[in-house]
């Protein structure tokens, strides 16, 4: 069953990756930063992305563009953030049904992990290189 749920998560996720993949300041900025420090043209900063209400720091740098940079180690195309990201998203449904079944049962597990997999703003939502859209993966992975 929870293979079925990961495939139609897939299936939703991969589809037009670039669908709703409009690029704005923040997510640039993310973009630009980390293109630089994985083409050695800055040193890896030691704050995190902020806000864009606020100006507060949403994680350690260290943590966010070493996350971030993998995929621009190959190549400084965009979308590869945005592919990167959906591996994210659905790697944390997989850890949904993980969490919720060594909390609650296998059925509460797999009904979490259906929800998740089929929302509209969380499949949306993983398709923009954006940095809070890694912390419901790293926050499972921590529980």
């Amino acid at each position: 069953m929870l293979a079925t749920i990961l495939v139609v998560g897939a299936w939703l996720r991969f589809t037009e990756p670039g669908v709703f993949v409009f690029h704005e300041f923040d997510e640039m900025r993310d973009y630009h930063q980390v293109v630089r420090v994985t083409r050695g043209l800055e040193p890896m900063p030691t704050y995190g992305p902020t806000f864009t209400p606020g100006g507060a720091f949403q994680f350690p740098g260290n943590v966010y563009y070493i996350i971030a940079s993998l995929p621009f180690l190959l190549t400084t195309n965009p979308m590869a953030g945005v592919w990167f990201f959906l591996i994210f998203s659905l790697a944390t449904v997989g850890m949904i049904f993980v969490v919720a079944r060594r909390l609650f049962t296998a059925d509460v597990g797999l009904a979490a992990a259906a929800l998740y997999a089929v929302s509209p703003w969380v499949i949306l939502a993983a398709r923009k290189f954006h940095s809070p859209h890694i912390i419901p993966f790293f926050s499972l992975l921590w529980l």
